[in-house]
């Protein structure tokens, strides 16, 4: 019966062939404009198969028992001297075969037109793609004695795999409604795709895949447990006792299926969930409680219910300053360091919202810009212009807890964001940075007694420093000095280094001088600095440049003016590699940008990095850490945050000596 088997299933699959073999030639070469070249005959090739790929599975699912039916010969198989089980067994395993003998076939066909970068997604998500293909085909092996209509049985099959993939997406997001507050909405399915497929995370592939195999089993199940009970005649007998099991298999794998994602939550964690003090205390943020971790300790503090995310964006000697997001309200609150007070400084409501926080150590000013959403919703759920551009900026004095509100109304202001702070003659005054025209930016100024002035400063990218305002564009560093009075032109400069970062540099520091990008007249006039830039010590004053080292990573800044480069390790790559990675761009980049490109693809795997930091014109080596991927190295103000074989380890500056939390256990990822 086995063999007998086996050569239906051969005939299905050969029959299966001759329609793609009449499909593909007649789509490639008759529809217009598909075969004019051959990477799109190929593309079109590869797309009808993955798309007619899954209906031959269903069909090799619920026409398991068409040749008995077509012959009337399911009660001569009852009778024989064989176990029913020995008969599902002998319908099951040649389909398996040819199910996995096509899945084999199609992906190396599938994958052969992706590139390297593509491949990692498919990569990742290829046991779901293996098990997607059998649960197809269980859930219309389950069905085969519904109806002897083939049109009927395709219809029942098609309605229960829509009810599988709605209650397998129900469960798989709930956890995401609970902890996060994630939409249950289907709408926002590519949101909640990317997040549990995130590099980030994990764990999510298995959790899925075992959710995904628990809520077919209801289906195998009844069918099992009617066929081995039951005749298939009559056929209302069959699908009423199926039923039943079906139900009652469903309600407790339903509920047993909530289990994995409940658990895979509760180890959920990510290096943006976590902080380092500059007291070496570790802070996991974890929805509605902050865990404060030190050496030996451990304290838990439940904020308020609801909360949808938690984020440390400033820290002074005595206080955490936090971004505390409900649904429609963000509080900016504060957190003492020491006795764990916890106080709002600032709520902020719909429409209303905050894309700019800004806090001045120097000054103690904790700035906050608000805006109104541009658009707005009418009564048919369309997007409508708003013409409302109010805005609203927040300077808050950290130490008297005392709040100023400057409101205003630009048309540039939704995409304006802080630049800086500081203070004239006791007048405190902010620098905000707003999009002009061809990509230009203009800079308003806000004073503390109300006056909104729109300076005439344009440029790409700015920086601050000691009252003075580097502007950049295509001729090079404007300095401007900014008084009580407006903004002066000072002096230009030459456009041959760069600042790291847009933004502020501290005020405290007493140094004139300053890391930065430069980069060779030469080279900057041919349009080559990517590949020939340096780190440089730029003298403020002078504004003479001295040349460290060449500049392959990143520079970074702590509160406390300590300066420290992040250098990846170089990757060994063939010409094989870069054609397999952009085969149709490969002789638009030079080959400094085929490195980069392959080093930005090498970024998401195993990279190890060298840590050094810069004092005067030298580098001093600290370091070297290998974490998982690039997605896995977080450098913050007091250290780096690491995940290393899939364990977090962290990093405490200046010299990055490991610390370790007894109370934290990162199996669990919660305090014990």
């Amino acid at each position: 019966m086995l063999r007998k088997e086996f050569a239906d299933v051969f005939k299905q699959l050969l029959s299966f062939l001759f329609i793609l073999a009449i499909i593909i030639p007649g789509v490639v070469y008759l529809v217009p404009g598909i075969g004019d070249m051959k990477s799109n005959r190929i593309d079109v090739m590869i797309a009808i198969i993955e798309t007619l790929l899954p209906f031959f599975i269903l069909f090799l699912g619920f026409s398991a028992f068409a040749n008995e039916s077509k012959q009337k010969g399911m009660e001569y198989l009852m009778t024989m001297p064989i176990s029913r089980n020995r008969i599902l067994f002998n319908k099951l395993i040649p389909r398996v075969c040819v199910i996995l003998c096509m899945m084999a076939a199609i992906l190396p066909l599938a994958t052969a037109r992706h590139t390297l970068i593509e491949l990692q997604g498919i990569i990742k998500i290829m046991p779901l793609i293996f098990i997607a293909a059998f649960i197809l085909f269980f859930i219309s092996f389950s069905l085969c004695a519904s109806s002897n209509d083939y049109i009927s049985l395709f219809l029942n099959v098609i309605l229960c795999v829509l009810f599988y993939l709605l209650t397998a997406w129900f469960i798989l997001i709930l956890p995401l409604y609970v902890r996060y507050g994630y939409s249950l909405w289907f709408t926002e399915w590519q949101k909640h795709w990317n997040l549990l497929l995130s590099k980030e995370y994990m764990i999510q592939i298995p959790m899925i895949a075992i959710i995904m195999i628990l809520l077919v089993i209801p289906f195998i199940g009844s069918f099992w447990l009617t066929f081995v009970k039951c005749d298939f005649k009559p056929s209302n007998t069959f699908n009423n006792k199926q039923s039943k099991y079906f139900i009652l298999l469903f309600l407790a794998f339903f509920l047993l299926s909530l289990f994995p994602g409940y658990i895979a939550y509760q180890r959920i964690i990510n290096r943006r969930n976590l902080y380092l003090t500059q007291q070496n205390k570790l802070i996991l943020m974890d929805t509605n409680t902050l865990y404060i971790f030190g050496t030996l300790s451990m304290k838990k503090i439940k904020l308020a219910e609801n909360i949808s995310n938690i984020s440390i964006f400033a820290e002074d000697t005595q206080s955490l300053y936090l971004s505390v997001r409900f649904k429609d309200v963000e509080e900016i609150a504060k957190l003492n360091k020491f006795n764990f007070a916890y106080s709002v400084l600032f709520k902020m409501n719909e429409p209303y919202w905050s894309n700019s926080y800004y806090y001045n150590h120097c000054t103690g000013y904790l700035n906050l810009l608000l805006k109104k959403y541009d658009y707005a919703i009418n009564d048919d759920r369309n997007m409508i212009k708003n013409d409302d551009y109010n805005a609203i900026a927040i300077a808050i004095d950290t130490a008297t807890a005392k709040i100023k509100k400057y409101s205003f109304k630009n048309d540039m202001i939704l995409s304006s964001y802080y630049i800086a702070d500081d203070e004239i003659d006791g007048k405190h005054f902010w620098l905000l940075r707003c999009f002009g025209v061809r990509d230009y930016k203009q800079i308003i100024g806000i004073w503390e007694d109300g006056q909104i002035e729109p300076m005439d400063i344009s440029g790409f990218y700015f920086q601050y420093l000691n009252h003075t305002l580097f502007a950049h564009d295509k001729c090079g560093y404007h300095l401007y000095q900014i008084s009580d009075t407006g903004a002066k032109l000072i002096r230009t400069i030459d456009s041959i280094f760069f600042f790291q970062h847009e933004g502020s540099i501290s005020n405290c520091r007493t140094s004139n001088d300053i890391y930065v990008t430069s980069c060779e007249r030469k080279f900057l006039e041919r349009q080559e600095c990517d590949e020939h830039k340096n780190i440089a010590l730029l003298n403020l004053k002078s504004f003479e440049i001295q040349n460290i080292c060449p500049q392959k990573g990143n520079l970074y800044y702590t509160d406390s003016d300590s300066v420290y480069y992040v250098e990846p390790e170089s990757i060994e790559f063939s010409e094989d590699d870069w054609r397999r990675i952009y085969p149709e761009i490969k002789k638009e980049k030079t080959e400094f940008q085929k490195q980069q490109e392959i080093m930005q693809y090498f970024w998401i795997e195993k990279q190890c990095k060298k840590i050094y930091r810069l004092e005067g014109t030298k580098k001093q080596f600290i370091k070297q850490i290998c974490p998982d991927s690039g997605y896995g190295f977080a450098f913050q103000n007091n250290g780096i945050i690491t995940i290393q074989n899939n364990k977090f380890h962290v990093y405490a500056l200046p010299d990055l000596r490991e610390l370790h939390f007894k109370m934290l256990d990162w199996t669990t990822f919660s305090g014990s």
